[in-house]
């Protein structure tokens, strides 16, 4: 996991992995060391080219040509640039064994630096507070940074190959209106960026091979840069937002198009706090293996396509991640600031966090495998979410985190194999944990700092530690189970008997209760744990048949989609229902509606307005979202085909031509008692054919149905 991103330390008082007060002192760090590193080089040991021209010593190996210096042999120390509106041309010689810098540029405007070897030095070429400068065609290895620059502007640096730089190949801090391209950056995978911007605006990155670094593009709270047409590839990170360190710097406008990400252990990561943070340009151009990224902001009732490899949804609602492949990125898919969302049926692997939500709600995990990641479900600040029947298997951290959240309903998931917990609970109260099989965690659940939870009727089975409660401090009170009959989890390691029953077990005959409580701590007991694993009670809904309404529809004209519902089960059932529709291949939502406490065997019929975008052929789909406990999915959705006609398409053969113009002239005139009626002419749905029906007829002569 990158360090940047899996560091200890506090946010919003909870202590969790995915921190950046390591970050803040590290940009603390390369503010300092970007500051003074060019100052550094006044060394006694260094040759100069002084403001007047000169070079100092005159014995150095370095040839003038009016305003070109030219290398002529190499140098074992630091050249310092004192003069504007110079050229430094290396001519293939190298800088090596300097103090600390190879070539230091402070102050200065107009200086170009090219064809230079910088071999093993602390900094390869530094500049400060420079303007106009432009680095090309160099060769810098084995350096610490390869090239930093700092608080400039207008600098360019391109076309050159920076190698095996342990602390960062290109380094921009508080720059602007800068331009990198057509580098080739290889480095250490385990640390040092290919090319990072810190405080840093206005900047363009394009056409950059980054490869074997820890991040390959890395933007530090930096806002309104250009990344185009880069080519990343086998890096820790591919590309890192990072802003959620300093929420009142703003990190927004970064805007991203046709770079290629191509087997990062983690392709595209982005972390933030505000909804600013969030608010980057990210189109589909961009891909990840080969797969478009989906980066939505201000979206409603939208599916995602099934190609994609990356999804972020921000400040939007109604959108609908279903059956997809999604792995290797910083999330799988990212909820920001978002409401009323569908994620099921995904395969999810391999990423830092499977399902992120922030500040989000209404939100339904259902039905996914989220496994190998580091988190594999993770709710922050967020409240009123389902998350229910997925597999959450082999995470290297939690499986499912609820941070600083309420609300939220965990039922019925498959929780196994964390390196660490399988629940996490982190300063969060009035959360509904149940039905879950918690089972070969180290730690089954983690309650730190919360209270209020409910917490029952799952099945903790062979974890190393079942409960860990924060130790650090009080323990939040938690209840774990619901009183007798229904009774409270199911604990692998519980050692009691069955013996007796009642709410007190003090009467005689066994009846599936241990006698005794299950102590979890001096504030938390199961007073009726479960002799035998808890099993759901059955629960079955049906959709009996989806039809559209009425039976000729017209492109751009509202019609019904009616939904007809039905509870096969014995208990009152509210549910969600999801109306898609899919044409030329992809799909598109409709809407979302609830059934509230729907009788058993008793029908309910739900009806979504539809307004049709194009003619041709549309496949219609209503689907009810599982009930936490529904095993019986195959009824659960219906289809139906529906043709959107052209509106004037009178005969039926997707085209307007003379001979709709024709039928309606024919009808013109009449109304619905009249022989010469044709309903189908009455395009305004008035009870008569007039001129306006021809009109409608001729604005659209020529049209085709694209099939």
């Amino acid at each position: 996991m990158i360090r940047r991103c899996i560091v200890s330390g506090e946010q919003d008082g909870v202590k969790v992995k995915i921190r950046s007060a390591f970050l803040v002192l590290l940009l603390l760090a390369c503010t300092l060391i970007s500051t003074f590193s060019v100052i550094s080089a006044q060394a006694a040991n260094a040759f100069y080219i002084r403001a007047d021209g000169t070079i100092d010593p005159p014995t150095a190996a370095i040839s003038r040509d009016g305003y070109v210096y030219a290398l002529t042999d190499n140098l074992d120390a630091t050249l310092v640039v004192e003069m504007d509106d110079i050229v430094i041309d290396g001519a293939g010689h190298a800088l090596q064994e300097a103090s600390d810098i190879g070539i230091s540029i402070d102050g200065r405007n107009n200086v170009t630096i090219k064809n230079m070897r910088v071999v093993g030095l602390s900094n390869g070429i530094a500049v400060g507070s420079s303007s106009n400068i432009r680095i090309h065609r160099n060769v810098l290895s084995y350096s610490g940074v390869g090239i930093r620059v700092s608080q400039s502007q207008n600098i360019a640096i391109f076309e050159n190959n920076v190698t095996m730089s342990y602390a960062g190949a290109i380094d921009l801090y508080r720059c602007s209106n800068s331009s990198i391209w057509r580098n080739n950056i290889r480095s250490y995978k385990l640390w040092g960026d290919g090319i990072s911007l810190r405080y840093s605006s206005n900047n363009t990155l394009s056409a950059n091979n980054v490869s074997s670094s820890e991040v390959g593009i890395a933007l530090y709270l930096s806002n309104l840069n250009d990344l185009y047409s880069n080519f990343i590839v086998e890096n820790k990170v591919g590309i890192l937002f990072e802003s959620n360190i300093w929420p009142a710097y703003d990190a927004s406008g970064n805007k991203l198009r046709n770079n290629a990400l191509i087997e990062n252990d983690y392709n595209i990561w982005i972390n933030g706090v505000e909804l600013q943070d969030f608010v980057q340009y990210i189109d589909t151009s961009n891909t990840v293996d080969g797969k478009p990224i989906y980066y939505l902001i201000n979206q409603r009732h939208f599916a995602v396509p099934p190609d994609a490899g990356y999804v972020a949804i921000i400040n939007s609602t109604d959108i609908t991640v279903k059956g997809l492949n999604l792995s290797k990125n910083g999330q799988g898919v990212l909820l920001a600031y978002t409401t009323d969302c569908q994620i099921t049926g995904n395969n999810i692997t391999k990423n830092g966090f499977g399902v992120q939500l922030l500040r989000s709600s209404a939100i339904t995990i259902f039905n996914n495998s989220a496994t190998w990641n580091f988190f594999g479900i993770y709710v922050f600040r967020s409240s009123q979410n389902i998350m229910s029947m997925n597999n959450i298997t082999a995470s290297g951290e939690a499986g499912l985190t609820i941070s600083v959240s309420s609300d939220n309903t965990a039922f019925q998931n498959s929780i196994s194999r964390s390196v660490e917990f399988g629940i996490w609970l982190s300063v969060s109260g009035n959360n509904s944990i149940q039905g879950n099989n918690i089972v070969d965690n180290y730690y089954g659940a983690y309650s730190q700092r919360s209270n209020g939870n409910r917490i029952y009727h799952n099945n903790f089975i062979n974890n190393a530690h079942h409960i860990l409660n924060w130790p650090h401090e009080p323990n939040g009170l938690n209840l774990w189970d619901i009183g007798y009959p229904l009774g409270g989890n199911y604990w692998s390691n519980y050692t009691g008997t069955d013996v007796h029953s009642g709410p007190y077990q003090s009467e005689t005959g066994a009846d599936g209760i241990g006698d005794d409580p299950y102590e979890i701590d001096a504030n938390n007991t199961d007073h009726y744990p479960l002799m035998n694993p808890w099993t759901s009670p059955e629960h079955d809904v049906s959709v009996v048949n989806v039809t559209a309404s009425p039976a000729e529809i017209y492109v751009y004209t509202e019609a019904n989609i009616v939904v007809i519902v039905k509870n096969e089960g014995n208990n009152d059932e509210t549910f969600k229902i999801v109306a898609s529709y899919e044409f030329q291949g992809i799909e598109h939502s409709i809407g979302v509606k609830t059934v509230v406490n729907l009788a058993p065997n008793n029908n309910a019929t739900i009806v979504f307005a539809w307004t049709p975008a194009a003619a041709g052929t549309h496949k219609i789909e209503a689907e009810i979202l599982p009930l936490m406990t529904e095993t019986d999915l195959a009824d659960n959705n219906s289809t139906a085909t529906v043709k959107v006609r052209l509106t004037g398409d009178l005969n039926d053969d997707d085209k307007i031509d003379i001979r709709d113009l024709a039928q309606c002239g024919l009808a013109f005139g009449s109304t619905s008692d009249h022989p010469r009626w044709n309903v189908k002419a009455d395009l305004d749905f008035d009870g008569k054919i007039d001129i306006r029906d021809l009109v409608l007829v001729a604005r659209n002569f020529g049209k085709t149905v694209l099939v």
